[in-house]
């Protein structure tokens, strides 16, 4: 369970921040009004005043507004202005940008433009289809109006929102449509259709066909595909509030009677260490994966790197010659990460004679060819550690409940799908939470062994232990029990080996730690320290990244707002 629980932890933070929207603004602010006011003329001709309220915090240049024409349409005269002084404007494509800067304030934007050809005459009516915003728009509006008035009072219109816009449509008794006041969020569609009377536009010519039919056709699919999305929705919570829960409920069954299972080996571990007799757990590990399987952790530490040169020269693998210099003997090593090790130390960091200066290492690592190589070495070499901790045998697979964890998931995320098409977002997201952790649980699922549990109880048992240690105790454990010991309280960072290294005092520190064993742990860990600063500050690094875009409305048409 201690080792679930950071994995769930890392992947719903990693899962939030993937949810998080992909836009980043350079400039923060929020668009707190806006109106569109859309007058249309008997020639087709739109004639378009929008006003937009930002609210900014922190400095500006601008704003922007995105106007793509409909196919067979165009936009001519944009204009901008504040309160009636002129801004200036630039067009970069179909962005147009109004330059007005300032500092944490709120500002009211007018700007202009005539739409050309955008009215459609068919035999029974006039219309104006347009999208002012689609799903290329980069921003929130947090209050959205729109107004489309006819050349002249209309006792014959018509009109029909769609997506972010639906539903909103009101017919004044002018004639004018009023779509809103809405919130629309960005990268949202919200195409407006409004159709007039024919008479109102003499100097159109009918493209033929009729139009107010097509309208209600339009109305009753829509109408038809609410229903029809309402009727999903519910269905989709039925579903979801029988399988959810019952996902839950086997989750949390295996995960319960794993951790009784665990519970179990542990007391029966703890009842088979003595805690009154100081004892060395033994087993077929080397320190360094000892270290890891105790205490997992995910890079190396100076102490690490201490303990496991202490282990090399408890191995017979290497000889101290004084405090900080050592050699290489001709014995051959039993594990991978032994023999990176030694490669590291006696190969790339040796000197001339190929002997490893633990007090040369800070100095050499400052270099950016040997600082690459350095950590290189260690990333290789704690991947063997790894290697060799997973590979002891002290896990039980969990087959039968990892397949149906697994089984369970796939489901959800069929599910999951069908909760989003649905639109039940409540359940969407508990579903993606549960899978998440069927998932980690199948893949984790890998309990420790009775033998796991003696070990790992056992060497925390000593580690308990270290600080009463009496130095008669200590002399009447075999040799390399007294050289494990001492390794593990090395690598442990046991907060006593401090005073028990002082109190056996230098001439009698060989004695302790056992023959052949007499360096300076601190001196050791703090040589490696500064190692692994210097080669994190010297070392070679890269990075990339890539954005991208794309959308459109009705006909192509569409736009957004934004701000520089």
């Amino acid at each position: 369970m201690k080792r679930l629980m950071p994995v769930l932890i890392a992947v719903l933070t990693v899962c939030a921040v993937l949810l998080l929207p992909g836009r980043v603004l350079a400039v923060d602010y929020d668009i707190e009004e806006s109106t569109i006011d859309a007058q249309a003329d008997e020639n087709g001709r739109v004639f378009v005043t929008e006003h937009h309220t930002y609210s900014f915090s922190g400095k500006f240049n601008g704003i922007t507004r995105l106007l793509v024409p409909k196919t067979g349409t165009d936009i001519i005269d944009f204009s901008a202005n504040e309160g009636g002084r002129e801004l200036r404007t630039e067009k970069d494509g179909d962005l147009y940008k109004v330059h007005r800067n300032g500092k944490s304030e709120t500002v009211t934007v007018e700007m202009r433009y005539t739409i050309m050809d955008a009215i459609v005459m068919h035999e029974d009516g006039a219309e104006f289809h347009w999208p002012f915003f689609d799903d290329r728009n980069e921003s929130d509006y947090d209050k959205m109006t729109i107004t489309i008035r006819p050349p002249a009072a209309s006792s014959g219109t018509e009109a029909l929102g769609y997506d972010a816009l639906s539903k909103t449509e009101r017919v004044e008794p002018d004639g004018a449509v009023a779509f809103g006041p809405v919130r629309v969020p960005s990268g949202s569609n919200g195409d407006i259709r409004v159709v007039f009377d024919s008479k109102l536009f003499p100097a159109l010519t009918s493209s033929g066909g009729t139009i107010r039919d097509k309208l209600a056709a339009e109305r009753k699919r829509i109408a038809d595909e609410a229903a029809a999305a309402q009727k999903r929705h519910e269905q989709a919570v039925t579903a979801g509030n029988v399988a959810l829960p019952a996902a839950g409920a086997v989750l949390l069954f295996i995960l319960v009677k794993e951790w009784m299972i665990a519970r179990r080996k542990k007391d029966e571990a703890r009842r088979e260490t003595d805690a009154g007799r100081l004892t060395v757990p033994d087993g077929p590990l080397s320190m360094p994966a000892v270290l890891q399987f105790v205490e997992p952790a995910g890079a190396a530490s100076p102490e690490w790197l201490s303990a496991a040169l202490l282990d090399l020269i408890r191995k017979g693998l290497v000889t101290q010659v004084s405090d900080e210099m050592f050699e290489r003997t001709d014995n051959v090593p039993a594990h991978r990460h032994e023999q990176i090790l030694l490669n590291l130390l006696f190969g790339e960091l040796a000197d001339a004679e190929g002997r490893f200066d633990l007090g040369e290492l800070p100095e050499m690592t400052k270099s950016e060819k040997m600082a690459d190589r350095y950590e290189e070495g260690l990333a290789k070499w704690f991947g063997a550690v790894n290697d060799e901790s997973k590979e002891t045998g002290f896990r039980e697979k969990r087959t039968g409940a990892a397949t149906l964890l697994s089984a369970i998931g796939i489901f959800l995320i069929g599910l999951s799908v069908y909760f989003g098409i649905a639109g039940a977002f409540v359940h969407l997201a508990v579903a993606i939470v549960l899978t998440i952790a069927l998932f980690a649980t199948a893949l984790f699922l890998k309990p420790l062994t009775r033998e796991g549990h003696r070990i790992r109880t056992g060497w925390k048992a000593f580690s308990e232990q270290f600080d009463q240690l009496d130095p008669g105790d200590w002399q009447a454990l075999p040799k390399d029990d007294r050289l494990r010991g001492y390794i593990y309280a090395v690598g442990s960072k046991n907060k006593h080996l401090g005073s028990q290294f002082e109190q056996f005092g230098a001439a009698r520190r060989q004695r302790f730690a056992g023959p052949g064993l007499y360096a300076d742990p601190f001196i050791m860990s703090h040589s490696f320290s500064l190692a692994s600063a210097n080669a994190s500050t010297y070392s070679s690094s890269t990075a990339a990244g890539s954005v991208g875009g794309g959308g459109g409305g009705t006909g192509g048409g569409g736009g957004g707002s934004g701000a520089f």
